[in-house]
């Protein structure tokens, strides 16, 4: 089932799920289901909003077993499912075209993970993320045989991580 499959049942679901919950309510309580209408609104709204992200950060949980595991035709079909989540923000598409370079990175297909990483703009990262890109970066080119780039680039991210503070980046942080 796609992740979008999944927010459209969770979706239903939960606004079943409260519908019939202000139902009983209403007939226990004797109250008119018509009065209860804005609340059971509300909460339908509120949750669902919620829900979104709550399965595109299951689905990042899971991409990263997939990655974990090896397992990178399955990876790479969830960023796929990842990508059509988030269409609709540059930072993000970004920051999933970094974990994209992982697999293949995971893989030992450094040159292809060097290709998206080198195409990928810096600036459109959120701050966090930029010592991570910049590791990445390195830690391909090393492979690669680009010692002295590597070096270079490893020296900027520890240096970013630095100035970046304590604040640590989870694969399923899109801000």
């Amino acid at each position: 089932v796609t992740l979008r499959r999944q927010i459209a049942l969770a979706k239903i679901v939960v606004a079943a799920s409260v519908i019939a919950a202000t139902i009983a309510v209403a007939d226990r309580t004797g109250a008119s289901v018509f009065w209860m209408v804005p609340v059971t609104v509300g909460i339908v709204w509120f949750v669902n909003r919620r829900v979104g992200s709550l399965v595109a950060a299951r689905g990042h949980r899971r991409f990263v077993a997939l990655v974990e595991q090896k397992r990178t035709t399955e990876a790479h079909e969830l960023m796929h499912q990842l990508r059509e989540l988030y269409a609709g923000s540059v930072s993000a598409l970004e920051q999933l075209r970094m974990n994209e370079s992982t697999v293949y990175s995971t893989a030992g297909q450094h040159a292809q993970a060097i290709a998206i990483l080198e195409s990928i703009d810096p600036a459109r990262l959120a701050a966090p993320w930029r010592p991570w890109y910049l590791n990445n970066l390195a830690w391909s080119l090393a492979h690669a045989g680009q010692a002295a780039r590597a070096v270079g680039l490893a020296r900027e991210s520890i240096a970013a991580s630095e100035a970046a503070g304590d604040r640590a980046v989870l694969a399923h942080d899109l801000r």
